[in-house]
């Protein structure tokens, strides 16, 4: 018995696997990500990339953008042009075991030109497993 145990525990570090509770927090309190599309605005959404980005003040940047502070979230939509449909996302984020948080929209508020009108969720949507990639995180719902 004491020899699988051993194959076990050799198992993992040779994959470079660490169970789930041992992995390190990916913290998410004040940071601001590029997205690949709008964060929370559709529950149906399984996964959002998020990327590091230049800072605004250095470089206009236009598309998708998540901010995270301690508990809550916020995103925006910035366009080269006023003619588009600017969306922001609002609501907040709990850790519930490792990497894993849970999302509730509270308002989805929606300016310019947009066929949907603004509105008020004020509910969960899901459970969203971070992880880190080479180009920032990924949020995929589990």
């Amino acid at each position: 018995m004491r020899t699988i145990a051993i194959i076990f525990t050799l198992s993992y570090i040779s994959l470079g696997q660490v169970p789930s509770k041992e992995r390190a927090k990916i913290p998410l309190k004040n940071t601001s990500w590029k997205t690949n599309i709008s964060c929370f605005e559709d529950e149906e959404v399984v996964a959002y990339e998020l990327s590091s980005y230049p800072s605004l003040t250095e470089t206009r940047s236009w598309g998708y953008f998540i901010n995270f502070t301690d508990s809550t979230f916020e995103t925006h939509y910035s366009a080269p042009c006023g003619n588009d449909c600017f969306t922001s996302v609002s609501g907040s984020y709990t850790y519930i075991t490792g990497n894993k948080i849970e999302v509730y929209v509270a308002s989805i508020s929606r300016g310019g030109f947009c066929q949907k009108k603004s509105e008020y969720p004020k509910k969960k949507y899901g459970t969203y497993e971070i992880t880190a990639t080479s180009k920032g995180l990924r949020l995929k719902k589990v």
